[in-house]
């Protein structure tokens, strides 16, 4: 009888606690929220879908450069080419990010549908590299 009693016991207290496991909401990913290059850059890619400029410049520093197949292109031309861009979908994944002090490599691979200035863009997957510099904290 005890056995049986220890076993129903366990049952019914492992089942309450895989429950609490889902009681609680995750929290939709945004800006204030984010705390990985990854994550950054999955919402950098959300609002240049959404067409959402100024959450876009928010998120690139004064400093920031681009290379494209057609050269080195700063914030301001970096801008007007993502402006061109017409996302109706893409992808990321194969994600790695390194460590570098308060610096963060981080490398992924994108697949974008949709077109640039008028042009469908090429469906192959393409590689992307950048660093996050994170400030100094006193």
């Amino acid at each position: 009888m005890l056995p049986r009693r220890l076993f129903t016991f366990v049952l019914i207290a492992a089942s309450m606690f895989s429950t609490n496991c889902t009681v609680w909401k995750e929290k939709p990913a945004a800006w204030t929220n984010a705390t990985a290059p990854e994550q950054f850059e999955r919402l950098f890619w959300q609002a240049v879908k959404a067409k959402n400029w100024k959450a876009v410049e928010a998120q690139l520093s004064a400093t920031y450069v681009a290379l494209t197949p057609t050269g080195v292109l700063d914030r301001t031309a970096a801008l007007a080419q993502f402006k061109q861009l017409d996302l109706t979908d893409y992808s990321i994944g194969d994600f790695v990010t390194e460590s570098n002090g308060n610096d963060m490599v981080v490398t992924y691979t994108m697949t974008m549908r949709g077109s640039f200035a008028g042009h469908a863009l090429p469906a192959s997957r393409q590689k992307a590299h950048l660093s996050f510099q994170y400030p100094a904290r006193e």
